[in-house]
């Protein structure tokens, strides 16, 4: 279902705690590297 206006649905279901995550997840490495990267984060859980 959607709201006739876009800035209402906006409002409504943008969490905006969340943003700064988009600029993070637009800036991962390639995928060959951030598999290494998340390779070597898991090692040292």
């Amino acid at each position: 279902m959607r709201h006739s206006d876009q800035k209402l649905t906006d409002k409504i279901y943008t969490d905006s705690n969340l943003l700064p995550l988009g600029e993070v997840v637009r800036n991962l490495p390639d995928e060959e590297n951030l598999i290494e990267v998340l390779t070597e984060i898991i090692g040292k859980m």
